[in-house]
């Protein structure tokens, strides 16, 4: 597996952290693009040619431009479409998205604006759910006993929120004056009425939460059996596939 990084910026860095730390495949090389779409494009078309690795781990927007930039110059019809299905399924980003990107780079038009308001719309959701949930803990703590055994503030993706979900699960209230989380923390504090079952308003935040991150796990196991060699490896993830889908019926049912 080879790794093409965005930038080197804490959020990505902690993203491969994690992936390094989880995945069960060999990550051979890493290239960073150093925020740079050529240079991307450049690595990407080295790694294809040099390092022919079985899965690519592109992290960040800008390797997602670079992914789009890379099908634009393939004719093959059918290798793009695999191309965008594969990055898809990686970013989570519709491949409708990403197909729209491809034809506007073949006009010579700008490509980042579809792709970044893909990103943008997803992270704004993921967002959401995480600050209603943190709302809701702040104007209901006695909520915070049944939330902590479904998820944790690892759970969180954005950093502020993340540190303030730390602050709230330890139950802390000193907040820094300046501090980011601090900030949101006061903002959430405020907005609201009593009116609200904040209660019930947590749980169900929660439960939003861990369909989210059942779907990722079951994207990141679906990706890791269209790589697995080994029978007993497909057979294990097939397995956690079934159980994360059983999970996730139960959840939405």
């Amino acid at each position: 597996m080879a790794v093409l990084l965005s930038a080197k910026v804490a959020e990505y860095e902690d993203a491969l952290k994690g992936f390094r730390e989880t995945t069960p495949h060999t990550i051979v090389a890493v290239f960073d693009m150093d925020g740079d779409l050529d240079r991307g494009r450049k690595q990407l078309a080295e790694i294809d040619e040099k390092v022919k690795p079985d899965l690519v781990f592109a992290v960040g927007i800008w390797a997602l431009q670079a992914v789009v930039i890379l099908a634009a110059a393939v004719a093959d019809p059918v290798k793009v479409k695999l191309l965008l299905e594969r990055a898809a399924e990686v970013f989570g980003v519709p491949e409708g998205v990403l197909s729209r990107g491809v034809a506007l780079r073949r006009q010579r038009q700008g490509i980042e604006t579809p792709v970044r308001v893909a990103v943008r719309e997803q992270r704004r959701g993921e967002a959401s759910v995480e600050k209603e949930l943190l709302r809701s803990l702040l104007h209901a703590p006695q909520a915070l006993d049944q939330v902590r055994t479904r998820i944790s503030p690892e759970d969180f993706g954005d950093p502020v929120t993340r540190s303030l979900a730390g602050w709230v699960w330890e139950g802390t209230r000193d907040w820094p004056g300046d501090d980011p989380a601090a900030v949101l923390g006061r903002e959430l504090e405020l907005s609201g009425t009593e009116a609200m079952d904040w209660h019930a308003e947590a749980i169900g935040a929660a439960q939003r939460m861990v369909v989210r991150r059942l779907k990722h796990e079951q994207r990141e196991r679906m990706n890791q059996l269209k790589v697995a060699a080994a029978q007993d490896e497909q057979t294990r993830l097939m397995q956690e596939i079934d159980e994360i889908a059983r999970q996730l019926h139960e959840l939405t049912k």
